[in-house]
């Protein structure tokens, strides 16, 4: 009987309870998805005074540990100190302003041409003549110097001489003491003027000057002229050259200047623009940046921003907003894989194991983020690369299974991004590393699998945060990065180790490790069951077998279907006599018994292994898939002797030959189901051949889908002939030929053959003859159209 995605059958209409359990079901789910949208969207959101949470009093005179931007566009009224402080801060953004007079080496020139002139040719004493010099030169000149250039005569060579030396030094832009430069750190206005220029000549050229290189000091200035005369006239006379530089040095004279009352006068304009209405601000608008001082208007200027609304409603609306904006995106990612992926189906509490995990993770990056910036870390940078968000992924593989972890994967590696500063380079390392995880506990044989597990996260975290450097063109930080990753996987490892029992006992899920321990043959029910029917424990270890290797051959869970099988006949330990696999010889009890009394105590053994199973604690999981392997099949050989024993108009009703048991409801009950019936059927084969086999297995599994015992585990066409194929691969190992021994020779085999016939006399076993199988091979021809519908010729 199919079933539908929400459990329901096709071929009947549900029933009111059905219907009810469905809608039930549906709002759990629903409600459930709502919660883990909201914290999580409580724990992304960017409320509306985020940035200023950080900002307290205590912060005013510290640098602000990120941008701070409005909200929403508002005003901003000044107070009387803030117009102040913000018109002081736009005085002092004014650059000064320095002058650089470009004409005063052609007035030095002048100067010179002109004191060369007033001594050259006239008849006057030298003191005259060094007065009437000093005079015209506009400085005083020492009278030995004087002398020097007397004796020259004073010629037109050595005014050439002087006028390059001057004019050279003019060149340069020379100011009294660089060292005042050095206040002035986000430079200066020079203005290009002429010094005796008049009012009306028209605005002067300026330039933002910021490096000083190009100026001198006077005191550089006048060493750069001594060098200049020893390069270029030291061939002179000594005297001469010293002269010729004296001369040159008194004339030389600052160009560059500080005009303090045009910076004055800028600064007062600047703070006139300054006025005293309120200030704007725009939605997006930096207010403070990271690295700022705080200052102390910042938290009324927040007050200004939350404004009428007030910071809680803002922050409730975003909360509200993002949280619904989660809960879409996890009920769309679960409703597509409840509707394209193949027998995935979520109970509310796997939900609620989901939603658990998803806040856990996405709660701890939040943790980590807001630890990061108290200590002025990036959060999106080293420290998210040591998170052990693998965990997450892995914990969920172990509880629910590859598809839920996909999922849980994705959602949790965008959300635990977001968390973190809303770097989406940061979601691909955490989906890497997640599945890298998951995947290493595909098949997990002991706890150590799930180290390995970790190690495996780990390594591919490394190479992703390679990866993530390089991108970055952060080189050194390189080796840091991989160490940190690679730990982040083995600590992950250890977290899905330490936290697995506590999730068990939380989701009520049974895991590959309570599922390994559930192996141990030292259980109390398996001793027991091998002292009381060991034919029956041999029966459970074969069909263990068999199941475990179909249900790897269809993708479903090897480990659960061995364990149930291991278990699912111990019942049959408190009657373990009237089980064929445990009669004694010549010993048969069912021959002095009614064929319903009989019936009643095979089927009852599926009743006494659940209450054994629920007294021993075993999970309900194991206990499901181990009892319903018998499903409601009719036990034909007690009921075809009811018939044949019936008399004349006596009425034998089928109903009281069946299991009264719940037909297997998962793909493992279904193999299990399939795999006890080709078990017990081999059996019976005298000389078990390939083809022997092969009529078994296929008849015994179109028996069971034409009664209808598979119609509600989701075991497809394909799934069949897997299992069939995985069947004969294991019987083929278990009956394979083996050589005569030199001791089983033909004279010992009549003798043999005669004490074997006598004892199936005596006591007859469930082996078929030749007769019997004739009969069976018949019947799986006659079943061949089924085989042929069913794909499994």
């Amino acid at each position: 009987m199919a079933a539908s995605s929400d459990g329901l059958p096709y071929d009947r209409p549900p029933s009111r309870g059905e219907i009810a359990r469905t809608w039930g079901r549906r709002a759990a789910n629903t409600l459930l998805v709502l919660a883990a949208g909201g914290l999580l969207g409580l724990l992304i959101a960017p409320g509306g005074d985020e940035g200023w949470a950080a900002l307290s009093d205590a912060d005013v005179g510290k640098p602000a540990r990120r941008d701070v931007k409005a909200t929403r566009d508002f005003e901003h009224a000044l107070s009387p100190a803030e117009i102040g402080r913000l018109r002081q801060a736009r005085a002092d953004a004014v650059q000064p302003v320095y002058d650089h007079a470009i004409d005063l080496g052609t007035e030095a020139l002048g100067k010179l041409h002109a004191a060369f002139a007033a001594v050259r040719g006239a008849e006057l004493s030298a003191p005259e003549r060094l007065e009437r010099f000093a005079e015209a030169l506009g400085a005083p000149v020492e009278a030995r110097h004087f002398e020097a250039l007397s004796r020259e005569g004073f010629s037109d060579q050595l005014r050439a001489a002087l006028a390059f030396l001057v004019g050279s030094a003019f060149e340069d832009r020379v100011i009294e003491q660089r060292a005042e430069l050095a206040a002035h750190g986000s430079g200066i206005r020079l203005r290009v003027v002429v010094a005796d220029a008049g009012e009306g000549d028209g605005q002067p050229r300026e330039e933002d000057l910021r490096d000083f290189h190009a100026i001198v000091g006077l005191a550089e200035a006048r060493q750069a002229l001594v060098r200049r005369a020893e390069v270029n006239y030291g061939r002179l006379p000594g005297e001469l050259r010293e002269a010729m530089v004296a001369v040159a040095q008194v004339q030389l004279r600052p160009n560059v200047r500080s005009n303090r009352a045009e910076t004055e006068a800028r600064r007062a304009r600047a703070r006139r623009t300054v006025a005293a209405r309120p200030i704007v601000y725009v939605r997006g608008q930096v207010i403070v940046r990271e690295g700022d001082l705080v200052r102390a208007e910042h938290p009324r200027i927040a007050a200004a921003m939350r404004g009428r609304m007030g910071v809680g409603a803002e922050r409730w609306l975003r909360l509200a907003g993002m949280g619904l904006l989660v809960a879409l995106v996890l009920g769309g990612l679960l409703g597509y894989a409840a509707d394209q992926m193949r027998r995935f189906t979520l109970r509310p509490r796997d939900l609620l194991v989901l939603g658990a995990l998803l806040v856990a993770s996405v709660g701890a990056c939040r943790a980590a983020s807001i630890v990061a910036l108290r200590f002025d870390l990036d959060p999106t940078s080293i420290v998210a690369l040591a998170l052990p968000v693998a965990a997450g992924p892995m914990l969920v593989k172990m509880v629910l299974g590859a598809r839920a972890t996909l999922l849980f994967a994705l959602g949790a590696a965008l959300l635990c991004a977001l968390a973190l500063g809303r770097d989406l380079t940061l979601a691909a390392y955490f989906l890497v590393a997640g599945v890298a995880g998951a995947s290493g506990i595909s098949r997990v044989r002991s706890r150590y699998s799930i180290l390995r597990a970790g190690l495996l996260s780990g390594g591919v975290a490394a190479l992703c945060a390679l990866c993530l450097r390089l991108i970055s063109a952060d080189l050194a930080s390189i080796p840091v990065a991989m160490a940190l990753a690679a730990l982040s996987g083995v600590v992950s490892g250890l977290l899905t180790t330490t936290l697995l029992p506590l999730l068990e006992a939380l989701s009520g899920a049974t895991t590959d490790i309570t599922l390994l321990e559930l192996c141990n043959l030292s259980h109390p029910l398996l001793r027991d069951l091998s002292l009381r029917a060991p034919g029956t424990y041999h029966h459970s270890m074969v069909v263990g077998n068999l199941a475990e290797a179909a249900c790897d051959a269809i993708g479903a869970n090897g480990l659960l279907a061995r364990v149930a099988a291991t278990f699912h006949d111990v019942g049959k330990g408190k009657n373990a006599s009237y089980f064929a696999e445990n009669f004694a010889p010549r010993d048969n009890p069912h021959g002095a018994l009614e064929p319903s009394r009989s019936a009643l105590i095979i089927r009852n053994h599926v009743k006494d292994t659940i209450d054994l199973l629920e007294a021993h604690r075993v999970p309900r999981v194991v206990i499901d898939t181990a009892t319903q392997h018998h499903g409601t099949t009719l036990i034909e050989y007690f009921h075809h002797k009811a018939k044949t024993g019936a008399g004349a108009g006596e009425p034998i009703r089928e109903e009281d030959f069946r299991y009264l048991g719940r037909r297997p409801q998962s793909p493992e009950a279904g193999v299990l189901m399939l795999a006890d019936g080709v078990e017990a059927a081999s059996r019976s084969l005298g000389e078990a051949t390939e083809e022997r086999l092969a009529v078994v297995v296929h008849r015994i599994i179109s028996k069971k889908f034409t009664d209808g015992q598979l119609d509600e585990c989701n075991l497809t066409l394909r799934d069949l002939n897997a299992i069939a194929r995985a069947f004969l691969r294991v019987l083929g190992g278990i009956y394979h030929g083996r050589p005569a021994y030199p001791w089983q020779t033909s004279q010992t085999q009549p003798e043999e053959k005669g004490r074997e016939n006598a004892a199936d006399a005596a006591h007859p076993r469930p082996r078929a003859t030749p007769a019997e199988l004739d009969v069976t091979v018949e019947h799986a021809a006659e079943g061949r159209g089924h085989l042929g519908r069913l794909g499994l010729d």
